[in-house]
């Protein structure tokens, strides 16, 4: 049975931050160019209309994979913003969602309402559409908490990995300089374990299980 209602209702939409990490790179965002107003020629976030009979996380891992070919990804949720004038268009209330990713995995596109997708530096963004300077912003903070709780950060590395490429790594996605010293003590704080074989360059190498993973404070990093 269909039902109705007198009174208006909101839109709902799901926009996905997705932070691309690859070695000697700075941390770069995916975000698309939009083909028609409002905004039309502005770089937003990629995202999309909630479909009637589909569940908030399936429309966020369908948006997923439509902007980057990516079917499997652990998105966060960041908030809900609802702010009325947010859009133009009419009242739309949008669930952001976040995820860090390889950007050797990502096949990156644009969708049926944007010119083409493109990687851009954090540290140097154009001006964007709608209110996702502020989704971005707090999807930073979102990624941060859950780099330092979960172990989805290593996932970024190889199986095995040098103290030199777990360097670059925190550098870049906490953009903020890492010594070796400190690399090797927050390994060890988080459960990675010494591998007995060393690298060809002679590096002692490393690696961190899933499961032997210890969460850690987010100003072991040097964030607040």
């Amino acid at each position: 049975m269909a039902f109705t209602y007198e009174y208006p209702h909101p839109a709902v939409t799901v926009d996905i931050v997705l932070f691309g990490y690859e070695p000697g790179s700075p941390l770069e965002v995916l975000l698309i160019e939009r083909a028609s107003d409002p905004y039309k020629g502005r770089w937003a976030i990629p995202g999309g209309f909630v479909d009637y009979d589909e569940d908030l996380d399936e429309a966020a891992s369908r948006e997923l994979h439509e902007e980057t070919g990516i079917r499997k990804g652990r998105l966060s949720q960041v908030g809900t913003f609802g702010k009325p004038g947010r859009d133009p268009r009419e009242r739309i209330i949008t669930v952001a969602c976040t995820a860090l990713v390889s950007k050797k995995r990502c096949r990156k596109q644009a969708g049926s309402d944007a010119r083409h997708a493109e990687w851009f530096s954090v540290g140097r963004l154009p001006k964007l559409a709608f209110d996702h300077s502020k989704i971005l912003k707090l999807s930073y903070r979102q990624l941060v908490r859950d780099l330092t709780e979960e172990p989805r950060l290593y996932q970024m590395l190889p199986r095995e990995f040098t103290l030199p490429e777990a360097r670059d790594l925190f550098s870049v996605v906490f953009r903020n300089p890492f010594e070796l010293r400190k690399v090797r003590s927050l390994l060890i704080q988080s459960g990675a374990m010494e591998v007995k074989s060393r690298s060809k360059t002679g590096e002692k190498l490393y690696t961190l299980p899933p499961k032997a993973f210890k969460p850690l404070g987010k100003q072991a990093f040097g964030h607040a």
